[in-house]
């Protein structure tokens, strides 16, 4: 599976042979939903998922400015624009904590795989979350984070360039590498189970959760 654009990507098991996707999309509150699509290409081999958004250069840019849990979603990508000029007199030049230009986008995937599969995850953006996946897997989220629930029975190779690695599973933890440098990649191995199993995250953190 490859995904660019979700924000959170949920990785579940079931007891059947195929693969079910469900996406929540909201872009640009809702105008340019139809945007977001799905290539699935089968063979015999396995099965490839890629999330896609079509035209993304084209779709018009936003304005989200949040303060809090409000947040206020603005037609225009102009900050010298009428409406956000009354918005800054009315609410204060300061009064807002995060300001939003582009596409604005609210994307969450959830994923059903058979337990016997493997399984190879690339995220750009997005928190990749696996729960209970006992097969070989390897999970690479670059900007994001990756988020397994494991029962402690396999080994999981972790790896971060410029987040931290967490864990509340009772067990050994060996190091493999220090990143001698900002930016290099650092490794523990948590667990001593059979199967292969690995997650990194360049930039953001990994957790490795008891089930």
């Amino acid at each position: 599976m490859e995904f660019k654009w979700p924000e959170l990507i949920t990785i579940k098991t079931w007891e059947r042979n195929e693969v079910k996707l469900l996406a929540s999309v909201e872009i640009n509150k809702g105008q340019n939903d139809e945007a977001f699509t799905f290539d699935v290409d089968q063979s015999s081999s396995g099965v490839i998922i890629e999330s896609l958004i079509k035209n993304f250069k084209k779709l018009p840019r936003k304005i989200l400015i949040k303060k809090g849990d409000q947040e206020y979603f603005f037609n225009t990508d102009d900050m010298n624009s009428p409406e956000i000029k009354k918005f800054k007199k009315e609410h204060g030049e300061d009064s807002y904590e995060y300001t939003s230009h582009g596409v604005v986008m609210d994307i969450n995937l959830e994923v059903w795989i058979p337990t016997n599969c493997t399984l190879d995850v690339y995220s750009k953006f997005g928190l990749v979350e696996v729960i209970g996946f006992q097969g070989d897997m390897k999970i690479h989220s670059k900007f994001g984070g990756v988020d397994v629930s494991t029962s402690g029975k396999e080994a999981i190779m972790a790896g971060t360039k410029f987040g931290e690695k967490y864990t509340n599973i009772e067990g050994s933890i060996e190091t493999i590498s220090l990143g001698d440098h900002p930016g290099d990649w650092d490794w523990v191995k948590v667990g001593n189970g059979s199967k292969s199993q690995e997650v990194k995250s360049d930039f953001g953190n990994v957790y490795l959760r008891k089930l």
